[in-house]
């Protein structure tokens, strides 16, 4: 047992000798500075090359330790704080081979400390918000074509990557950029894109910049085939056309007569139009979409030929046949479009309607008439090819004769 009590001697002098030897120990210097820009660095165990491990603590806290194994302890990723390492010795039990161990005289010496405080460069600052190019429109946050570029200005601190943010329709924010260079060109469909923007480097990223918006609308498709007539006898017809595709608006409906000049008869959401009180003429129809950015192209022309037949003349009479064979005709205006009236004439009963007259006076008159008794008709020209009903026939009393017609 005195061995024993010798060896627990001679442990205890050795333990008292390391302590009083981390008295003079000089604080280790980190390069030529006490302080860290980068969180990664190793210590030195010059001082303490006995030492068994070395302990961390972070602002005073204690956040763990390592085993030196003769190896210097080496640190990374840390951040910003001051960080104390403290050396230890560690003495285990004593133990003899057929003995035993003896536990009462197991301790840790404090041999000393090196301190390193961690100033890690700040992340870059936040960019400006993105701006936009190529936009098809004028308005700086309207596109109708749904290809545009965003772009955003380099700020400072050097940063190394950028992380780019899009939100469809108010939805979620998702990543659609990371990387080095300040511009992405987009390609995307009808909506609302919020673009929101970061710069980054080895030391953390910066807060995103402010919100920038472009709203999509691209131009609608050209509207479908017209249906409707193509003739019309009485001026009161209606057409419609197919649906666009894409954001529509309203339709533009537009009108010409005869081949003149187009003119807006109708913009509404509606694909249709009734029309109805127009005279004899021809008249085109072309449609196209719109929405608040752009207008589709026009359709195909559809045309409708109106054919108003004239109404009955109001009336009809002639004078008495006079001695020299001579009478007038007279007859009452006609409704609608009147070109020229057309009178006939039948004599003596025959049945054969001989014509007289085409002019746009209502009268005419018959000079050098044979005797015999004779009735009149007349009809009503438009537009060169219809006419209107015939009138009722008048009878003429055949004075020469001095006789009347049945």
């Amino acid at each position: 047992m005195g061995f024993v009590r010798t060896l627990f001697l001679g442990a205890l002098i050795l333990s008292c000798a390391l302590v009083g030897q981390a008295v003079n120990a000089q604080t280790y210097s980190f390069g030529s500075t006490n302080t860290s820009t980068t969180g990664n660095y190793s210590l030195a165990l010059d001082t303490y090359g006995m030492a068994t491990y070395v302990e961390e603590y972070r602002n005073g806290f204690y956040q763990g330790k390592v085993y030196v194994n003769g190896s210097p302890p080496a640190y990374s990723g840390r951040t910003n704080g001051s960080y104390e390492y403290r050396f230890i010795f560690e003495m285990g039990p004593i133990c003899i081979e057929f003995y035993g161990c003896d536990y009462s005289h197991a301790s840790a010496s404090y041999l000393g400390s090196t301190y390193v405080p961690v100033q890690l460069p700040p992340p870059p600052s936040a960019p400006t918000p993105p701006t936009f190019t190529y936009l098809s429109h004028a308005s700086i946050s309207s596109d109708k074509e749904g290809s545009f570029t965003v772009n955003w200005v380099a700020p400072s601190g050097s940063p190394t990557r950028y992380e780019l943010q899009q939100r469809f329709n108010s939805g979620s924010w998702s990543t659609v950029y990371n990387s080095s260079g300040t511009s992405l060109s987009r390609s995307v469909g009808n909506g609302t894109y919020d673009y929101r923007v970061r710069a980054c480097n080895a030391y953390g990223c910066s807060s995103f910049s402010a919100i920038r918006t472009v709203t999509v609308i691209k131009t609608p498709s050209i509207p479908g085939s017209f249906a409707g007539p193509t003739t019309d006898p009485d001026g009161s017809y209606g057409i419609s056309w197919g649906a666009s595709s894409g954001v529509v608006s309203k339709y533009t409906l537009q009108e010409r007569t005869n081949g003149g000049t187009f003119a807006t008869v109708q913009d509404a959401s509606s694909l249709g139009r009734s029309i109805s009180g127009k005279a004899s003429a021809v008249y085109d129809y072309r449609v196209r979409a719109c929405n608040s950015l752009s207008c589709s192209g026009w359709t195909a022309l559809k045309t409708v030929t109106i054919s108003i037949a004239p109404g009955t003349p109001s009336s009809i009479s002639a004078s008495s046949l006079l001695s020299d064979g001579s009478l007038t005709v007279s007859w009452g205006a006609s409704s609608g479009p009147v070109d020229a009236y057309r009178l006939y004439r039948e004599a003596n009963g025959s049945g054969t309607w001989s014509h007289v007259y085409t002019g746009s006076a209502r009268s005419y008159g018959q000079s050098s008439l044979a005797n015999g008794s004779y009735k009149y008709r007349e009809t009503v020209q438009a537009t060169k090819t219809t006419y209107g009903p015939q009138r009722n026939i008048v009878h003429v009393k055949d004075k020469l004769n001095g006789g009347t017609y049945p």
